[in-house]
């Protein structure tokens, strides 16, 4: 198999993989027998009950906590071996969101996206989608500790999607945002659709149902 390559050379996602998946937290059984494949152009939605492995499934796609038992693969390689290969094609926003600074919106924007694309953020076509879905504008000169729990939210996924991942993992991204948001949320993410997978775990489940192409109940 070839695998394609972003202009980077970092590996792009065409299939990942997920097979007998189990995760035990505390003598408490989170994730059991847990199968699913999801395919670069579709959307996997988590469903599930508060404390049901929601989240700790996403973390365990994102790399952020070790495979126990099972097997997560992504282009048919093993994840945990080839992490480095993959991690550039990842963009992950999970729940807490971990941005807390005194920098404005827009300095902390412009630093995710030297360190991820190698130009100032309002250098990128591609930003001013960004700031128009996720309604950044109002909040560039804001700084970041003064932004409300929905504007870090809104925020948060603009980091994960700075770099044009092809494996995107969003962790209740519209638990905080009121329904005009939410839209212009899932209008960005259908508008990504076609270059990404997209994980998206929501307890509001009916806003996704025109984008989403697989569910999965925990």
């Amino acid at each position: 198999m070839i695998d394609a390559l972003d202009m980077a050379g970092s590996m792009l996602l065409e299939t990942l993989h997920a097979s007998q998946l189990n995760y035990v937290y505390q003598n408490k059984v989170v994730l059991h027998q847990l199968n699913f494949q999801l395919k670069r152009g579709q959307v996997l939605l988590v469903k599930g009950a508060n404390g049901s492995g929601k989240s700790t499934l996403l973390k365990l796609l994102a790399g952020l906590i070790p495979i126990q038992t099972g097997d997560i693969r992504f282009n048919n390689l093993n994840y945990t071996a080839y992490y480095s290969k993959f991690k550039a094609q990842l963009g992950y926003s999970g729940i807490p969101y971990p941005i807390v600074s005194q920098i404005k919106t827009l300095e902390y924007l412009d630093y995710i996206s030297k360190l991820r694309n190698g130009v100032p953020f309002k250098s990128l076509d591609w930003g001013k989608l960004l700031v128009k879905q996720l309604n950044l504008s109002s909040i560039l000169d804001q700084a970041v500790n003064k932004l409300s729990t929905g504007a870090i939210q809104q925020l948060s996924t603009a980091q994960a999607l700075i770099h044009q991942p092809s494996l995107v993992i969003l962790d209740e991204p519209n638990a905080n945002l009121d329904q005009t948001q939410t839209n212009k949320l899932v209008e960005l993410c259908q508008i990504l659709k076609p270059k990404m997978a997209l994980i998206i775990c929501s307890h509001q489940t009916m806003a996704w149902e025109t984008i989403v192409d697989q569910e999965l109940t925990l």
